[in-house]
């Protein structure tokens, strides 16, 4: 093998996912040290996006936005992954009924913002502009309420069915979302702190007894002197899941493919669009074997580790918001401009 820089395969991950890690790091050092930026409370990895798509866009710094929209496929459903593996703690008192409350609240506003963006999309499609993809609004609560990650997945989804620009579109939607989320939502927190209905916790402010042994790890987790990591065999058990939901995507995709090929050009783009959740389902299903396997004692230990999969999950998202913003064609976006 040539082990060179003209080896543009071995070298070109490396120094993608390098210029990703620089500007996270940048980003963080420009969060902590400039005042209004940390006073808007934009995530480290939102505004690295923002900074690498500026660089991009002027042609100061080549990004390979194939990679980038590679990382975002593949971050949000190892992301997913790793959260569906995490073993479910029970919450009990207040803070039940606030997480069933939340869960409420929002799946309300994602009904709305489908309601509102498909009525807009559809109300353009038979006036201003008829070439628009009707049903483009739906990506409202998949981009603008869920992020990059799903605005990747079903914009490109869209592509395949017809929607030009369905991906670019999809992605600055999530762009617009984290922008009014910083905007108008610190602006409502701070009249929330005005009015003494929110506190905000600074950075250098310390909680004493928040963070106990039980943070990092659970009762009858396998010991950390064993001859495999704890991280490794985290990463492990996320890879084998995803593996997992290759394997069931593909068969999927055969499968009706064998039943009807007009069908299958439909739901293959759909299935493989969503691979986070087939990911997740599967994440699910093998959580609850592991546990009936150590009910039946089959197993002697708990094998994930909530702590790492939470950190493995962060990991992969804040890669995939760098990713799914500096990814986006701003020149692709101009035909959806009035």
């Amino acid at each position: 093998m040539n082990y060179s820089a003209e080896n543009q395969a071995l070298w070109n991950p490396i120094i993608q996912i390098g210029i990703i890690a620089i500007f996270i790091l940048f980003a963080n050092i420009l969060r902590r040290k400039v005042k209004f930026i940390r006073s808007g409370l934009m995530p480290t990895a939102v505004l690295a996006g923002f900074v690498l798509l500026a660089l991009r866009s002027t042609g100061v710094l080549p990004v390979d936005t194939e990679f980038l929209e590679m990382l975002t496929y593949h971050c949000i459903a190892l992301g997913f992954i790793a959260m569906s593996l995490r073993v479910p703690v029970k919450e009990t008192g207040d803070s039940a009924i606030i997480g069933s409350k939340s869960g409420a609240l929002i799946v309300s506003t994602y009904l709305v913002q489908a309601l509102v963006g498909l009525t807009v999309s559809v109300g353009l499609a038979y006036t201003f502009m008829p070439d628009l993809f009707k049903a483009s609004g739906i990506l409202l609560p998949m981009a603008y309420g869920q992020g990059p990650g799903q605005a990747n997945n079903v914009g490109t989804t869209y592509e395949v069915n017809g929607m030009v620009g369905g991906r670019n579109f999809g992605l600055s939607l999530a762009a617009v979302g984290y922008l009014c989320a910083c905007v108008v939502g610190v602006v409502y927190l701070n009249y929330l702190n005005k009015k003494n209905k929110a506190k905000r916790v600074y950075d250098k402010e310390e909680i004493s007894g928040s963070v106990t042994v039980d943070t990092f790890q659970d009762k009858n987790e396998i010991p950390i002197s064993q001859s495999v990591d704890r991280l490794s065999v985290q990463f492990a058990l996320v890879a084998m899941v995803y593996l997992l939901t290759f394997g069931t995507t593909y068969g999927l995709t055969e499968l009706v493919g064998m039943i009807s090929e007009g069908v299958a050009q439909t739901v293959s783009s759909l299935l493989w669009g969503f691979n986070f959740i087939i990911g997740s389902v599967i994440a699910v299903v093998c959580r609850v074997i592991m546990k009936k396997l150590t009910h039946k004692k089959l197993m002697n230990r708990q094998y994930q580790n909530n702590y790492l999969l939470s950190r493995i999950s962060g990991l992969a998202f804040d890669v995939m918001i760098v990713a799914g913003i500096a990814g986006i064609n701003i020149e692709a976006l101009s035909g959806y401009i009035l």
